[in-house]
Formats: structure tokens, C-alpha cells, sequence
């Protein structure tokens, strides 16, 4: 084991600077698996496409890809083209003209990886309804290859160059699947905006005056100077798994501890701000490190040392390090000098971010759902619903056909916290309702990953307990509240970030606070900070907050219904072992 300490006074915290994704649903499943680094190589041109067919049931038109290139060089329309433009405006030709050279950078390899990965050829399987080769065919390697081969021109990766490297010498486009694809993405999308109109409804009619001044005074720190350590834990029949550790100095008495569990590509440092921050109001702060799904494997899956964007067993190990750093904190606390108090294992919350989110549900008592990820798995909805290509990899940890339900609960869990966590098909209803301690949903409106609606709002309104706490920044992304570690393994570009992150942090941190206070430190005073007053008077144009503790069912729009289809079964027993795999 190794322990490190560095010493953090009151004056000397860390303010990190922040990055999110300014996404809306249309460009989700890019930013799933393509914002990633730029850089690669250029392989040479072999065969590509000549003509484009495009299909609506029984017509068929065609059109030369020189024309269409032209069009996009000089604005020249052809005899060809003006068939099809004399339905635009000026003004749709251009946007049309800008829109088949719209770039998105990525790294070359990291595209490759992740459209081989089960995740990425979902996707490709769906967009090959769309895009299909001149014998009408569906093929997801030609549509593989044109994407790599697009990412690797100079141009980068375009509409156009998707087109232009097809490796056929005619292709065809469904239009009819295209439309049909297009009005279900943008059905979703209305019906999240829907969602975040009810809840703004809902908060006005609970939120009342404003509370002056506004007790927004839990932002700052606390009155202790924190110490860090680090711990790497082995446990028995699993991977190791690093924690960094924040304690209060000079606080006396029994003092509950905060586990904080990363999301998908991040790290135990990406929370760091709010692990040091709770410690210095008097809590001991545990950061975990996921290693099957940390920054580190993202950026093994990147390098081809991976095979898909999560080890599948992390849906069991993740509870299960949560598990493993309470119990060697009981047997081994090693707090660092300076600290006089002693530590309460059964006065123990969960904090997760979007796969961590996960990580503290199953760990507060819902159970994974098995009989729903079927289910839900079977479904075109894990198309532009991008976090259930993620949830629907949990059915390869089934431990046997029969099995509906696993709980991975941890009793020494008293309350939790879940910033935009997927949760609608790895719970569902059935799992979501066995929640029974004190916890709050933080949402945002504008979250392409883990969708508001599905993810969010509805099981949070599906919730039984009386002490339950929902959390909505309007304008939020999936990745409002995270610290910038300095060495990402994905940088988004700055026009992706989200508005104020830092204010997103800062209503994190107070909530938060105020929230653990309540339900670990019996701190009833605690009580106005939980309140639609409370975020009345505390919330900011540039990012409106609302918090609710009721919404029903009712309220909300109701489910988008989607068939299930051959192709989105696959994502589920793909790679599937014989034997059920164990937690790692």
C-alpha cells in the first residue's frame, strides 16, 4: 500500500477549471465515439463511390458525386443538381453547401477502435439501414471503412468525404429510413424539452419568494484544513484499484464519509474539488479509480489494447470497490497526523457521476435489473438513447438466464447522490422503487448522453421515499460539474463547453454539502438549503436551477415507443461468454 500526504490549508484550494459538451441529441452518437483527439495517418485511395441512388419506396433518383462535388467547391449547380435545389432557398442551398463540409475532428486509431467496439457497431448497424451499397445492400465494413478512410483525408471527417470514400462504385440512401430515423431522433429531442418545460412548471409553482440574502454560503469552504492521501487496495478475487483520500484536520468526534465514484473516462481526480471541499466541512472524502472504465482504458480502447469502451464486469466491480475501501478502512484507517476524530463507516453516502451515478445507486440498494435490460435491450431506443449502449452491456455479467434481479447493495450506505446517472434500464421501475435512503438526482436539461427524461426525471418521479431531492440545471450538459484534471484523455473543443461551468460547480458543491449535512450529520438547520426557495434564490441567469422534491409520473411526457429490431438485439450478446463472467 502506498500513502502519500500533502497538506491543504483554507486558502489554498483547488479551483479547477471546467469542460462539458454543448451537444443536443442529433450529434450524440458522434459525441459517444468521435470527439476525440486529432492526429493519424492517410492510407491510399482504393475504391469509392461514383454516384449516389437515392431511394423513397418505389423512386429512385440518381446523381453523380462529381456534381455534388463541385457544388460544394465552386457553388456550381448542374443540370443534375438543379432537379433536386430548385425546391431550396438561397439561404437552404448554403446551409446545405456548409453542412457537407462540416468537419469533426477525431483521432484516426480512436475511430477505429470504437467503431469495432460493440458500442460503435451498433451504431453502424443502424446507419446502414440508411446508407446501403449500389446492390442495396446493408453493409457495416463499408460503412466502417468509409468512415476511417474520411477521417483519414487531410478534409477530416465530412458528410461529403462519408459519401465520396463509400468503398462501392454506386450507393444507395434510403430516404425513407433516413426521414423515419431523422423524426424518432427528433421526437426525443421534443420530448426532453417537454420535460424540462414540466419541471421548470413544477418549480415555479413550488419555488415561492426568493430567500434574502441567499444562503449560498456552503459554495466556500469549511472551517478545516484538509489532508490528502492515496491508497492502492488489492482485493482478494479482483483488480487493484486506487483512492485518493481527503481528511479534516483537527475535527473531532465520529466523521461520516463520502465515497465518490467517476464516470465513464474519467478519474478519482476528476472530483477531486468536491472531495476537498466536503472534507473541509467536516467529512472524509473517498475518491475511487474504476480501472475497466477510467481514463486509462479509454485510452487503452484508443491504442487497440481494448475492446470496447467499458469491461462489462465493471457494472459488478464498481460496487463492489466501494465495498472493498469501507472494509479496509475498518481495518485499516491509517488517517494521516493531525487528524483527532475517528472515522463512522455507518454514516457512509455514495456520490457518482453518469456511470458513477450507477455505481451509487446499486450501492444504495437498486438492484440491476436484468428482466428490464432485455427488455429494453431489444429495443431501437439504444440508438439515439447513447447511454444504453452502455447499460445493455450489463446482460453479459448475468449470472444465469434466470436471474431478474442482483442486488450489489452496500448496508452502510445511508444516503446517495447521482449527477446525471444512467439508470432507466439497468433499474427500472422495479429497481428504482427499492431505493429506500435519503437521494438526490442532479439532472441537465441539455445532457445527449444520459437523456433527462428516460434517465433522469422519470425515476426520480418513480422513487417511493419521502427524502428524495431532484436537481436540474437548465442549459447543463452530462459534463457540467466535472474538474479539469489537465491531462484528459479526451479534450473537447471550447465551443462544446457548456455555459458557467464553474457556477455549475458551485451549486454542486453547495447542494451537496447541505444535502450530506441533513442525512449524514443530522444537521436539520440543513433543511432551507434543500428547498425550491433555496434554488430560487441561489440560481443565476446563465444557468437556471430548479430543485424539487414531488414530481409525478403525470407530469412528465409520456414514453417515445420504439419496435424492437434485429439489429438492436445484437448489442446484448455480442461477445456474450459461456460461462458468466465474475467481477474483476
Amino acid at each position: 500500500m502506498t500513502t502519500v500526504v500533502t497538506q491543504v490549508t483554507p486558502q489554498d484550494r483547488v479551483s479547477p477549471a471546467g469542460y462539458g459538451l454543448r451537444r443536443r441529441l442529433g450529434r450524440s452518437l458522434v459525441a459517444l465515439g468521435a470527439s476525440l483527439l486529432a492526429g493519424g495517418f492517410t492510407p491510399a485511395l482504393a475504391q469509392a463511390a461514383e454516384r449516389i441512388e437515392l431511394t423513397f419506396g418505389a423512386l429512385g433518383l440518381s446523381i453523380e458525386m462529381k456534381s455534388l462535388e463541385d457544388f460544394v467547391a465552386t457553388g456550381e449547380i448542374s443540370d443534375e443538381l438543379e432537379f433536386y435545389t430548385r425546391f431550396l432557398t438561397p439561404d437552404q442551398l448554403a446551409q446545405v453547401r456548409s453542412a457537407l463540409t462540416d468537419r469533426l475532428d477525431i483521432n484516426l486509431l480512436a475511430v477505429s477502435q470504437f467503431f469495432n467496439a460493440p458500442q460503435g457497431e451498433t451504431i453502424l448497424r443502424r446507419l446502414a439501414q440508411v446508407i446501403r451499397t449500389g446492390r442495396n445492400l446493408q453493409s457495416v465494413p463499408a460503412l466502417r471503412a468509409a468512415i476511417v478512410r474520411s477521417a483519414a483525408d487531410p478534409e477530416g471527417l465530412t458528410p461529403l468525404n462519408l459519401l465520396r470514400y463509400y468503398p462501392t462504385p454506386s450507393m444507395r440512401v434510403d430516404l425513407a429510413q433516413a426521414l423515419s430515423l431523422w423524426r424518432q431522433i427528433e421526437e426525443t429531442t421534443i420530448h426532453q424539452d417537454q420535460a424540462t418545460t414540466a419541471v421548470e412548471t413544477a418549480f415555479v409553482a413550488q419555488a415561492g419568494s426568493p430567500i434574502t440574502p441567499p444562503p449560498f454560503e456552503l459554495r466556500q469552504p469549511g472551517p478545516y484544513a484538509t489532508a490528502k492521501t492515496n491508497r492502492v487496495i488489492q482485493p482478494r478475487d479482483r483488480r487493484p484499484f486506487a483512492a485518493d483520500l481527503y481528511w479534516p484536520l483537527a475535527a473531532t468526534g465520529d466523521r461520516p464519509v463520502v465515497v465518490i465514484s467517476h464516470g465513464l473516462g474519467s478519474d478519482r481526480r476528476t472530483y477531486g474539488y468536491l472531495g476537498e471541499h466536503l472534507a473541509s466541512h467536516g467529512f472524509i472524502a473517498i475518491l475511487l479509480e474504476h480501472p475497466g472504465s477510467d481514463s486509462r482504458y479509454i485510452q487503452a480502447l484508443i491504442n487497440g489494447e481494448a475492446s470496447e469502451a467499458a469491461d462489462p464486469r465493471e457494472f459488478i466491480s464498481r460496487p463492489a470497490d466501494v465495498r472493498d475501501i469501507l472494509n479496509e478502512l475498518e481495518t485499516n484507517p491509517q488517517a494521516p497526523g493531525g487528524f483527532t476524530g475517528a472515522i463512522d463507516l455507518d454514516r457512509t453516502a455514495v456520490v457518482g457521476q453518469s456511470f458513477g451515478g450507477y455505481t451509487a445507486l446499486a450501492s444504495a440498494g437498486a438492484p440491476l435489473n436484468f428482466k428490464r435490460l432485455k427488455t429494453d435491450c431489444a429495443s431501437d431506443d439504444l440508438f439515439w438513447n447513447t447511454s444504453l449502449l452502455l447499460q445493455c452491456r450489463a446482460l453479459v455479467v448475468r449470472p444465469t438466464p434466470d436471474t431478474d434481479y442482483l442486488s450489489l447493495q452496500d448496508a452502510r450506505v445511508k444516503a446517495v447522490v447521482a449527477i446525471s446517472p444512467i439508470t432507466s434500464s439497468l433499474f427500472g421501475r422495479e429497481g428504482i422503487a427499492q431505493l429506500q435512503v435519503p437521494t438526490a438526482i442532479l439532472s441537465a436539461s441539455n445532457d445527449p448522453i444520459a437523456l433527462p427524461l428516460s434517465e433522469q426525471l422519470r425515476p426520480f418521479a418513480q422513487m417511493s421515499i419521502a427524502d428524495k431531492y431532484l436537481l436540474v440545471l437548465r442549459g447543463g450538459t452530462h459534463f457540467s460539474t466535472l474538474g479539469a484534471t489537465g491531462d484528459e484523455t479526451v479534450q473537447l473543443p471550447a465551443s462544446l463547453v457548456g455555459p458557467r461551468p464553474d457556477l455549475a460547480r458551485d451549486y454542486t458543491k453547495a447542494f451537496i454539502t447541505a444535502f450530506l449535512k441533513r442525512y449524514l450529520g443530522n444537521d436539520h438547520t440543513m433543511a432551507n438549503h434543500l428547498t425550491p426557495q433555496w434554488a430560487n434564490s441561489v440560481s443565476q441567469p446563465e444557468l437556471p436551477l430548479y430543485l424539487l422534491s414531488q414530481l409525478s409520473i403525470e407530469q412528465l411526457p409520456r414514453p417515445v415507443a420504439h419496435k424492437p429490431t434485429k439489429n438492436s438485439r445484437w448489442i446484448a450478446n455480442r461477445h456474450r461468454p459461456d460461462q458468466p463472467i465474475q467481477a474483476r
